[in-house]
């Protein structure tokens, strides 16, 4: 029994490691989908963009958005509403 119960920890540890690399490679991928998407149609809203990237909430690419803006890699042009994304620079794949 308690061999069982070390098996099943094992596997649990094994899995949390599995999720967390996945998670990872999704976090890198998600700001490139989304200066693709920028590139694709400049004045496209945080929601819009949630939808077409359903791994994501609008709170998730707004942190991405964000993170793309400090680095200098996008800006915003005009209003709030109905203004248009300007990619900058490419992030290496």
């Amino acid at each position: 029994m308690l061999n069982h119960a070390k098996r099943v920890l094992d596997l649990r540890k094994a899995g949390q490691g599995i999720r967390v690399a996945t998670t990872q490679i999704t976090t890198q991928k998600i700001p490139l989908n989304i200066l693709a998407i920028f590139r694709e149609n400049p004045k496209i809203s945080r929601m819009q963009i949630a939808s077409k990237l359903t791994e994501i909430t609008e709170d998730g690419i707004k942190y991405h958005i964000d993170k793309l803006k400090a680095s200098g890699q996008i800006r915003h042009i005009g209003p709030s509403k109905g203004g248009r994304w300007e990619v900058l620079s490419d992030l290496k794949k």
